[in-house]
C-alpha cells in the first residue's frame, strides 16, 4: 500500500511548480529547524526524552534528505514525528482527564507533539491560558474540544443554560482562540462548541497603520477600494455602513451565502441572545442608489473580548452579484476604522490559509503565527487589567 501512497507523491511533486516546490521546502527547513531548537531545549528537562530520541535515531535525517531536488515528501516521517510512544500517550491521556473536569496540578509542556487536545468548561481561566500556551508549540491539529468526548460542552439558547454559553464563547475568545459550532442542523436541539487554535491568524494591530503598509499587496487593494468607491460616487451610488440595524436579515442572507455554513439554528439562537446584551455585532453595507431600496451587499459577524479592546470576525459574506464593487473589502476597512475610533486595539479574522475563501484576508490584515497573535493579546489584556479601577473586583477579560 505505501508503494501506492510514494507513486501518488511523485506524480504529485513532478505536476507542482518550481514556486510551490521552493515553498514547501522552505516549510520543511523550518520544521526540522524548529525541531532541533526543541531537542536541545529537552536536553535540560527530564520530559520529551522519547521525541528527542526518535529525533536523533534518524527521524531528522530523514525529512532533511527530502530538501534534496527530486526527493520524494511522503507522510509516514510526519507520522512518526508525532509519535506513539510513552510521551504521546501521556499527554493523550492527561488532556482527557482535564476534559472530564480535573483541575489538580499545574500545566506542563507537552512530552511530545498532540492532537487528540480538549479543554474543560470547568478549567479556571489562569489553567486554561497555561494549556493554550502549551499548544501554541505542541498541538498538530488546529481544533480543541470543549468539554469530554463523553460530554461535549452543548450549545443551545434555553433558560438558563445559555448564560453559560455566552460566558464560555467568551472566555475562549479571550484565550485567544476562535470558535465554530459543529452539528448544527435544522433538525438539531444543541450544537457543539469547538474550539479553534489556527497555526496562522489573520489579525490587524488598529494603531500601527506602518504593520499595515509594510506589504505592497495591502497599499494596492487599499488603493484599489479607494478608486472603486470614487467611481461608485460618480454613478449616484452610496455605500452606507451601520450596525445591528436588520440583524436577522443579515443571518437570512448569510444562509443564502454560505449554504454549508457552520452557524445554523442553534447558534442563531444563541446570538439573538447575545444581540440584546450587546455581546454579538453585525456590522452590516448597504448600497444606496436613486429609486431603488437599499441593498445590504456585505456583513460581519463578531463579537468583542478582552475589557472590549479586541474584536473577533466570527464569520462573513458579501454579495457575490456586486463583486466588482469589491462590498467585502469596503467593508473590512470601514469595519477597522470603525473599530479604532471606538478604542479597540486588536482586529481578528480568524484562521488564514491558501484556500480561495480565505484570499482576502492578507490583503486587509496581517498574517503573523498563532504565537504571535497570542503574544499581541496578552498584551491588550495587560493593559485592560491595568486600566481596572483598583478599588473594583478584579475580573478576567
Amino acid at each position: 500500500f505505501y508503494e501506492a501512497v510514494m507513486a501518488f507523491e511523485r506524480a504529485r511533486l513532478e505536476s507542482t511548480s518550481s514556486s510551490k516546490r521552493t515553498e514547501v521546502h522552505e516549510a520543511l527547513r523550518r520544521l526540522v529547524l524548529a525541531a532541533d531548537a526543541h531537542v536541545a531545549d529537552l536536553h535540560s528537562s527530564r520530559t520529551g526524552q522519547d521525541f528527542a530520541v526518535r529525533w536523533s535515531g534518524g527521524l531528522r535525517s530523514e525529512l532533511w534528505a527530502m530538501l534534496e531536488e527530486q526527493a520524494v515528501i511522503h507522510p509516514l516521517p510526519f507520522q512518526q514525528l508525532r509519535g506513539g510512544g510513552g510521551g504521546y500517550v501521556a499527554d493523550m491521556m492527561a488532556s482527557m482527564a482535564d476534559s472530564f473536569g480535573s483541575t489538580a496540578g499545574t500545566v506542563g509542556r507537552a512530552e511530545t507533539t498532540e492532537a487528540m487536545s480538549s479543554m474543560s468548561p470547568q478549567a479556571s481561566f489562569g489553567i486554561a491560558q497555561a494549556k493554550v500556551s502549551r499548544w501554541v508549540e505542541s498541538l498538530v491539529d488546529e481544533q480543541v474540544g470543549f468539554g469530554s468526548p463523553m460530554s461535549p460542552f452543548e450549545m443551545h439558547a434555553r433558560e438558563p443554560w445559555v448564560h453559560s454559553v455566552v460566558a464560555a464563547l467568551i472566555s475562549v475568545l479571550s484565550l485567544g482562540l476562535g470558535y465554530v459550532s459543529s452539528g448544527d442542523k435544522e433538525a438539531s436541539e444543541s450544537s457543539k462548541l469547538v474550539a479553534l487554535l489556527d497555526r496562522v491568524r489573520a489579525a490587524l494591530p488598529l494603531h500601527s497603520p506602518r504593520e499595515f503598509l509594510k506589504e505592497k499587496r495591502r497599499k494596492d487593494r487599499l488603493k484599489d477600494v479607494c478608486r472603486v468607491i470614487r467611481a461608485a460616487k460618480k454613478k449616484g451610488q452610496c455605500l452606507v455602513l451601520s450596525v445591528n440595524t436588520d440583524f436577522s436579515g443579515a443571518l437570512q442572507a448569510l444562509r443564502e451565502h454560505h449554504a454549508d455554513s457552520w452557524v445554523g439554528p442553534c447558534l442563531e439562537a444563541v446570538w439573538a441572545k447575545m444581540k440584546d446584551d450587546k455581546c454579538v455585532f453585525c456590522f452590516e453595507l448597504w448600497l444606496h442608489e436613486a429609486d431603488k431600496p437599499r441593498r445590504l451587499v456585505a456583513a460581519d459577524f463578531g463579537h468583542a473580548h478582552t475589557f472590549g479592546r479586541a474584536y473577533y470576525v466570527a464569520t462573513r459574506f458579501f454579495d457575490r452579484e456586486l463583486r466588482t464593487l469589491q462590498p467585502g473589502f469596503v467593508l473590512a476597512y470601514a469595519e477597522a476604522e470603525c473599530l479604532r475610533r471606538a478604542g479597540f486595539e486588536l482586529w481578528d479574522l480568524g484562521g488564514a490559509d491558501r484556500s480561495p475563501m480565505m484570499q482576502y484576508k492578507p490583503q486587509v490584515a496581517l498574517e503573523m503565527h498563532r504565537s504571535d497573535y497570542l503574544r499581541r493579546l496578552r498584551e491588550v489584556a495587560i493593559a485592560g487589567y491595568a486600566s481596572q479601577d483598583p478599588s473594583s473586583e478584579p475580573r478576567t477579560p
